[in-house]
């Protein structure tokens, strides 16, 4: 498996979920680790982006050993739960400004966490990649390093202008990505990088990946209009 393989398929698997195991080590009982489940998104640089509270205990344990890892397992496909695949991100926590490009994505995707503000402190957090391990399956397991983490080539007001335009101006298009999708269910572009775009129908989250990066000669019109072809 080339470099870029091994980079793509942990890639995929991180963009295809919403949430992990998040391990801090603990500071109630020193020594031992301590997870929790928490919701993320990747930001621009491939980092794992995550919203919590002060009072939460990850969140004290952050505060005294900010070195961290998020561990992601690929959805339900029943059988053998050693057969699925699964990525840990190793990594430092650093709190990130609530105005910035990685909080702006995070919103964007959880709307409904804007609410949070009202009632406790909470903060973003990027987990800042130092390694990462991926496990799928016999002969498929290899560590990974910041240049398997690609970057998100858009900015994040190129992003927004993306999300912006096909959910005014393109539903119809996003619709023929579904087989079956009812009359009274309308697709959310969230947003896109280099390798696919989330889609949200209801609460239900989709990811779909493009059928090759973006590129100088494949741009993300060609990508997201490929999407809606049918065979």
């Amino acid at each position: 498996m080339s470099e870029y393989d091994k980079g793509q398929v942990a890639r995929r698997l991180l963009n295809s979920r919403s949430y992990g195991i998040l391990s801090t080590h603990s500071k109630e009982v020193e020594g031992y680790p301590f997870g929790s489940v928490t919701p993320y998104v990747i930001n621009r640089e491939g980092n794992p982006v995550i919203l919590i509270s002060t009072l939460a205990q990850h969140t004290k344990n952050i505060s005294a050993n900010p070195k961290v890892a998020l561990t992601v397992i690929e959805g339900d496909k029943g059988g053998d739960i050693q057969a699925y695949g699964r990525v840990t991100i190793i990594g430092d926590a650093e709190i990130v400004p609530k105005d910035s490009p990685s909080a702006k994505r995070y919103l964007r995707y959880y709307p409904g966490a804007k609410r949070y503000f009202e009632a406790h402190d909470f903060n973003f957090y990027h987990i800042k990649f130092v390694r990462g391990r991926f496990i799928g399956g016999f002969g498929k397991i290899f560590w990974l390093e910041q240049e398997d983490m690609a970057t998100n080539p858009f900015s994040n007001e190129e992003e927004e202008g993306i999300v912006t335009h096909m959910n005014n101006d393109h539903v119809d298009t996003m619709r023929r990505y579904f087989e079956n999708l009812s009359d009274d269910k309308n697709p959310v572009l969230l947003g896109v990088d280099s390798e696919g775009c989330d889609i949200m129908v209801g609460k239900q989250r989709y990811r779909f990946d493009f059928p090759r990066p973006i590129s100088p000669d494949y741009s993300i019109k060609d990508a997201l209009t490929d999407l809606g072809k049918k065979d």
